[in-house]
């Protein structure tokens, strides 16, 4: 919003360079520690168009390292339109255009925006980029009526069983959805709304979707060092390969999926059928910084020397 900028800077070109020449030495510092930054969200449809300027930035920040681990954010907001509003993003309405309000054509305002976001990182080569949904329901004149809330409505349409064909597209990428509640914490309505998202969550538990690893309390390998195993002369090369990486980052190196779920953040010296790649999304689903390097051989061994 031209708001949030002071009126010299936001008329000066290159708006969204400038602001990726701020937050991203803010973003290689954070991945230092282990730490996950989110770019902030933006307003639907804002005064610069958000979808234009999410996907300038998502490739200004690969111009700049395509390493970098990072996520994203979105308002969830209705917009006034109804819950359904945008469903299947832009592969199912191609005629969207930005700055062009066209009523035949529904866009990214409203709380499938998910599925828009989702779309246009794939665009830039961003695959499962972790996505958070902030204010997901928040109507277009918020007020305290309990009466005109849509928080339960919102919790069938995304926490459907996985298994149901009409899931919304996208929805792998959400990490976290940040539910809209009317009034303050301490008000009847916020309370009210409490107990019936309680309610709803008692009798709506989710399966647990990977047996194969029971998540501990907390992470107590700072690095670990995952090395499929194929053939035994690559996986020799890989561990060898590794040494001087897991000397420099005092990483624990190992072979076990259970075992990678303790740490904090996980390098995969993998192929995806050796580790497949929703092995790697529950690792992320629980907060891990998790990075995939397939390459063998030389290249293998000139990777790791950099990182």
């Amino acid at each position: 919003m031209r708001s949030s900028w002071s009126a010299p800077v936001w008329v000066l070109p290159n708006l969204v360079e400038r602001f990726v020449d701020q937050v991203f030495p803010l973003f290689e510092f954070a991945n230092r520690f282990d730490i996950l930054p989110i770019l902030p969200p933006l307003e639907p449809g804002g005064d610069y168009w958000d979808t234009l300027f999410l996907k300038s930035t998502l490739q200004a920040m690969q111009r700049r390292n395509h390493e970098v681990h990072f996520g994203i954010s979105a308002y969830g907001w209705t917009c006034g339109h109804p819950l359904n509003w945008g469903t299947g993003g832009p592969e199912r309405w191609p005629l969207v255009l930005p700055y062009h309000l066209n009523p035949e054509n529904e866009d990214h305002r409203g709380v499938n925006i998910h599925e828009w976001y989702s779309s246009i990182a794939r665009s830039v080569g961003f695959e499962n980029l972790p996505l958070f949904i902030l204010e997901t329901g928040k109507p277009e004149e918020p007020s305290t009526d309990l009466e005109t809330w849509q928080g339960l409505e919102i919790l069938k349409a995304f926490f459907t069983p996985k298994e149901q064909k009409n899931q919304p597209s996208g929805s792998h990428s959400v990490q976290a959805m940040g539910l809209w509640i009317p009034g303050e914490p301490d008000s009847t309505a916020f309370q009210q709304a409490l107990e019936q998202i309680k309610a709803w969550t008692d009798t709506h538990q989710p399966k647990q979707s990977f047996q194969s690893v029971n998540p501990p309390a907390m992470p107590v390998i700072a690095h670990y060092v995952l090395v499929g195993t194929s053939h035994p002369a690559i996986t020799d090369w890989r561990v060898r390969a590794s040494y001087p990486f897991v000397i420099k980052h005092k990483a624990t190196l190992g072979f076990s999926l259970q075992e990678a779920t303790q740490a904090r953040h996980v390098t995969v010296l993998a192929t995806e059928e050796e580790v497949p790649e929703a092995d790697l999304s529950y690792l992320r689903h629980m907060g891990i910084l998790v990075e995939r390097i397939s390459e063998t051989g030389t290249a293998l061994a000139t990777i790791l020397r950099e990182r």
